[in-house]
Parts: C-alpha cells; structure tokens; sequence
C-alpha cells in the first residue's frame, strides 16, 4: 500500500492505493455439473489493485468522526491438475467503512491515563465473472461481508525520553462478523505506541 494524506485545521483527507496478491489450493471432487473445474487438486492466485479515498473530521476536542470508500479490480486464475489450461477471470471488490472515537477521560495536563470509546462498521462486496473453458467452467460469484465493532482505548501520556515522549496505548473490542463469509462475535486486542522527539 502507498498513500499520502493533507491536514486543513480539523479536517484530514487522504487516499491509499493497493495492490494485493493471494495464493491458495483447491480440492474438487469428480462430476460433470455444468459448472464444475476440474476434479483433483489445484492452485488458486488472485490480483488486486484498488484505490481507497479517505477523511477524518475532528467534530470537537473529544470527539472525531472517519470514514473510507474504495473499488479494487483483478483476476483470479485457477490452475487445474496434470498441466491442463489455466482458467481466468475478472474479479473486483467495493467497500466502505464509517467509524468514530469519542474521549471518554482526558489525560491530566501532568500526565496519566485518556480512555476513549471507538466504534466503526465495515461493508464489503466481491464478485467473480463466469467463465467458460476448455479445462472446465467457473459460475459467476458474489459475496457480501459486514463488520461491526465496539471497543475502548487507553493511553498514558506524560512519559518523557529526554527532550521527547512516549504514549503507550491498549485497545480491546468487540466484533460481529456477518456475511457470507465466517460470522460470529470475537475479540479485538491491539497495541501500540507514539514516540515524538522534537530535536
């Protein structure tokens, strides 16, 4: 991923492009279906390239308000057992995602912890073109899959490192999945930290 974003007072916008690869396997079993690739076990590679424009909005000094939208388009390419030919297809995704933070507790001016409450949903879309081939035939295909989540993060602030500082910073949440794909509540736990040195 690159991207690049511009800062106005309380306003930032930016934009992210990407470009992703994946590879996996396959197992299908003998028949004759109409759609149906070919039987035994083969390998799967996809490419993804998207755009994906940004912004964030500070409402106030407590609370901020972000979100994100993008298209991305490739292709799928299965690759069937015993050196038969290759099948491709296009294939392309579309998402957006809205999300907010609010300061629950702000940190002492001498320094101490901030807990904020984040919250964020998450859509996303993906389709694969049908295909018909020599080696064997792929349906069109399209999924949908959604994210809603609802946590807290904590941050101390108000430790020095000689001239500069340090905020560690903890998240836990939870999610629900829903979809097409695997659904479900979990967990969220992240961390992490900002240093800033001014020299």
């Amino acid at each position: 991923m690159l991207g690049a974003d511009w800062t106005l007072g309380s306003t930032t916008v930016g934009l992210v492009a990407a470009h992703s690869r994946g590879e996996g396997e396959y197992r299908s079993p003998p028949g004759d279906g109409e759609y149906r690739p070919p039987s035994g076990d083969g390998e799967i590679e996809t490419t993804l390239v998207g755009l994906y424009p940004w912004g964030r909005h500070e409402l106030n000094d407590r609370l901020s308000v972000w979100g994100v939208a993008g298209y991305g388009a490739g292709t799928l390419t299965l690759t069937p057992p015993d050196e038969m030919p290759a099948i491709t297809t296009d294939t392309d995704l579309a998402m957006a995602a809205l999300g907010g933070r609010g300061v629950l507790r702000k940190a002492p001016k001498a320094g101490g912890l901030e807990l904020a409450a984040l919250s964020d949903v998450l859509i996303v879309r993906t389709s694969m073109d049908g295909v018909r081939g020599s080696a064997g035939s792929l349906a069109a295909v399209k999924a949908d899959v959604t994210r809603l989540r609802l946590g807290f993060e904590g941050a101390w602030h108000g430790i020095g490192t000689g001239g500069g500082s340090i905020v560690p910073a903890l998240e836990l949440g939870v999610r629900y999945d829903g979809g097409d794909a695997e659904t479900g509540l979990g967990v969220d736990i992240g961390a992490g930290f900002i240093w800033t040195d001014p020299d």
